[in-house]
């Protein structure tokens, strides 16, 4: 009873970590031949929880969505074996920019802390279709060009400012209105935003329609793309057309006598290809004569600075962490200066930064960690930091510095091999009077090690031991083939025996005209059988791996078949009876009859 238990246990956590560990594998799909300017799909799938996926950039092409991620699981319980399927993808949608053969790069995610690589897709572009004139020849879908005139679908690139200062963030948002019946959207082309840094606010990939008046008349409108947008000179700058070809659904009539179908009408799709006119942006210069501590920040801005040592020995570091927040064009300044006393060695300055897009602009943090070392011993003052930027709502400079900081330099001990952080770099070593830094001083005592490790003793007891081990891995594993070719040998005698028995409760069950244990009995009786005879656990026998193997021992195929159709009508009529009484008895001979069979052929 007790190894009867252990036994259950073993398969049933074997089946648990066979659904947990599955071939976890990540993959890119999309199609071989794309045409310029068709937006098209490129799909990423994962079959286990991934976290952390960085996707390429998709250089060569117009990124019109995405990413835009789904999931689905499902769980399976066959014949004693459970299995459980996982997906994950992300798919994004792309319009390749030029004709030619171009090549997307792998994308990554993170799957139990091991980092996971794609394959790359390669893409053929070709031309892309003929002209809108030609195009309205076509019988089937017709194009045609409507300016943004027209009263039942146009777009428009709507801007929450029209003047503003060089630097100075706005907000560009796309939308498509329309009144007809919108089917989807067959092309995009985006502006270049030439003049101006651009920065993608995310959106939904799906666009959803919300309602809208516009001059007293109600529309469905789409937002389908926002722009944070940064102009980088002043002047006029004109932000380009937006181009969409909308497929929408329109009614027609029929020319046929058919009074049906001219009382409802027939529908078909048809091509529209809509564009936005220019947006122009007044874009003013900031104001002359800044302060040197001014890097090109514009917005609103908090700035500190701290320093995580005062007093330190010779050739210890100090590190100096300046902190920038707010809201504005993070991104694009240069990083403050910071003036050192000549005795001081510094290193390339490390920064971090937590930066956000939103409809409010771009904000979040930037941090810039600067490292150096005092070579020689005295008291320092390290000067103030400064950082200067142009504050939007007064339209003035604003300039904030940090306090001097007194640094104390103490004589060192005379063992230089201090540890630097290895995420600073410096590019050359400097001479300062004496021999290079960091050798290693004062050795007190140096001990002799044997030349060859074959004078060791120790060398030829591990190859002893080692030989010994593997003697007995040897004999252990004979053992256990032969337990197990008895194992199997004592269950291929017993299967018949048990097989009868589970006949036996069947005949029951017949009699009291039971039909679902009658049909679960013949059910496990079939099962038991060829799991016993072809030495396979119940808990993973399948009908497809049951197959295979009697087809190795040259079963014939018809047969097979027949007896996996009683498998398959035994567990349909397990949850739908439908026999009567006397088509039972008959299904019951058949069922014995062919278990009897299939016993001879595997003895």
């Amino acid at each position: 009873m007790l190894i009867k238990l252990r036994y259950i246990i073993f398969i049933f956590f074997a089946t648990l970590i066979s659904v947990a560990i599955g071939q976890v594998s990540f993959t890119a799909s999309g199609p071989g031949v794309v045409k310029a300017g068709k937006p098209f799909q490129v799909s990423y799938s994962v079959n286990a929880t991934g976290r952390s996926p960085h996707f390429p950039s998709f250089k060569g092409f117009n990124i019109l969505s995405g990413p835009n991620s789904s999931s689905s699981s499902s769980i399976q319980l066959i014949n004693g074996k459970m299995t459980q399927d996982v997906s994950y993808s992300y798919s994004f949608y792309l319009s390749a920019q030029k004709e030619g053969t171009l090549q997307i790069d792998p994308a990554s995610i993170i799957v139990k802390g091991k980092k996971m690589i794609s394959n790359p897709l390669k893409i053929q572009v070709i031309k892309g279709n003929v002209s809108n004139t030609q195009a309205t020849n076509n019988n089937n879908q017709s194009g045609q060009t409507i300016n943004a005139k027209n009263k039942d679908l146009f777009v428009r690139i709507i801007t929450n400012k029209k003047t503003v200062y060089q630097g100075e963030q706005l907000v560009a948002t796309i939308k498509v209105y329309t009144r007809l019946s919108l089917v989807g959207f067959d092309d995009m082309k985006f502006p270049s935003y030439a003049g101006f840094w651009s920065d993608e606010i995310k959106t939904p990939g799906q666009v959803s329609l919300h309602r809208e008046a516009i001059n007293g008349r109600i529309y469905n409108v789409g937002t389908l793309k926002k722009m944070i947008l940064t102009p980088q000179r002043s002047g006029k700058l004109a932000i380009d057309p937006f181009e969409l070809t909308c497929v929408v659904r329109q009614r027609v009539r029929s020319n046929t006598n058919d009074f049906f179908g001219n009382f409802f009408g027939q529908y078909q799709q048809k091509k529209i290809k809509v564009l936005s006119p220019k947006v122009r942006i007044n874009v003013k210069p900031l104001p002359s004569n800044p302060n040197p501590s001014f890097k090109g920040a514009v917005g609103k801005f908090k700035f500190n600075t701290t320093i995580d040592h005062t007093e330190v020995k010779e050739n210890e570091p100090i590190s100096l962490s300046v902190k920038i927040s707010g809201n504005g064009n993070l991104r694009l300044f240069d990083t403050p200066k910071v003036n050192l006393p000549p005795d001081f060695e510094a290193y390339d300055p490390k920064e971090t930064s937590n930066i956000k897009n939103s409809e409010s602009g771009t904000h979040g943090t930037r941090t810039i960690d600067y490292l150096f070392i005092p070579r020689h011993a005295g008291n320092f003052t390290l000067p103030p930091v400064e950082f200067t930027w142009f504050d939007l709502k007064s339209n003035q400079y604003k300039t904030v510095s940090s306090k001097p900081i007194q640094i104390t330099v103490k004589k060192g001990n005379g063992d230089n091999n201090q540890i630097i952080t290895s995420t600073y770099s410096k590019e050359n070593v400097k001479y300062l009077g004496k021999d290079i830094h960091f050798i290693k001083q004062n050795i007190k005592h140096l001990q002799k090690k044997n030349n060859f490790i074959t004078s060791n003793t120790r060398f030829y007891l591990w190859y002893i031991i080692s030989l010994l081990i593997f003697i007995v891995i040897i004999v252990l594993r004979r053992k256990q083939i032969k337990e197990n070719a008895d194992l199997a040998k004592t269950k291929n005698k017993k299967a018949m025996k048990i097989a009868k028995k589970r006949l036996k409760n069947a005949e029951q069950y017949l009699k009291t005209d039971d039909q679902t244990k009658f049909y679960e009995e013949l059910a496990k009786a079939l099962w038991l059988l060829l799991a016993d005879k072809l030495n396979i656990p119940l808990a993973e026998l399948t009908k497809e791996l049951a197959q295979k193997k009697l087809a190795n021992l040259n079963i014939d195929n018809n047969f097979v078949n027949n007896y996996f159709e009683l498998i398959e009508t035994t567990e349909y009529q397990r949850f739908a009876p439908e026999s009567k009484n006397s088509s039972l008895k008959d299904f019951y001979i058949k069922a014995m009859d062919n278990i009897v069979k299939m016993n001879t052929k595997l003895k």
